[in-house]
């Protein structure tokens, strides 16, 4: 092979390969991204109670509606799952009273083999009293002399700011247990809630001029049974 015919060869090498470097995708530089952190979810619920005491020989019974906002963790914070903000109001005859705000945490579990989630939640609730937990029992002769009366009735145990006189809302203490159903746009919730409620229980006797006045407190135990539904936000 001539020199000719080798330095044709060469320059068609050449050409060939700046041809095909000039074919070749440029990689354009890609600007710095933050990832993305995944974001717990959150629901937007709404719930109707009911709840049950007896007291002092009295029986009580209330009913209230409430909305609540849910806030889940992407994963368990010290063995939390979430934590909840609430209102909910009684559902009796004045607009003024019954109002309460609250907030809990709660824990949530799937058993094996169960498609629905378990809820286990405490928490505290705070607002004025609705009236609907105060009564007065009568004791009678046959002929309808009053012999002795009962008056039970919740206690108050906090301040609402700015207002008088003191003492005039109330703290609850709340643990509830709950069977969860969660998709991917809403929730359906229903549970059993026990609040741990004050009252007041004072016992007035009679017996001829004799006039006997016996006072007393109790920390009662008020069960309610809680239906819910929302949608995620």
């Amino acid at each position: 092979m001539n020199i000719k015919k080798i330095a044709l060869l060469a320059c068609a090498v050449l050409l060939i390969s700046a041809n095909l470097r000039a074919q070749e995708p440029v990689a354009k530089p890609v600007p710095n991204q933050k990832e993305k952190k995944p974001q717990g979810v959150s629901y937007l619920r709404f719930e109707l109670a009911h709840e049950e005491a007896r007291v002092g020989g009295s029986t009580f019974v209330a009913n209230r509606i409430g909305v609540n906002i849910d806030n889940y963790f992407v994963k368990k914070h010290r063995g939390l799952s979430g934590y909840t903000i609430t209102y909910k109001k009684y559902l009796n005859y004045e607009f003024e009273q019954g109002h309460f705000f609250g907030a809990k945490v709660f824990r949530e579990f799937t058993p094996p083999r169960v498609k629905a989630k378990f809820n286990f939640g405490a928490g505290l609730e705070w607002g004025n009293l609705s009236g609907l937990y105060d009564k007065t029992r009568y004791s009678k002769d046959k002929d309808g002399n009053i012999l002795a009366y009962t008056h039970a009735f919740e206690s108050r145990n906090s301040n609402i700011p700015y207002l008088k006189p003191h003492h005039d809302a109330v703290w609850h203490t709340l643990v509830e247990a709950s069977i969860v159903k969660r998709g991917n746009s809403g929730i359906v919730q229903a549970g059993i809630r026990a609040n741990l409620m004050s009252f007041g229980v004072d016992e007035y006797k009679f017996s001829g001029d004799t006039f006997v006045f016996n006072p007393g407190k109790r920390i009662v135990v008020v069960p309610s049974v809680f239906v819910s539904f929302g949608l995620k936000i």
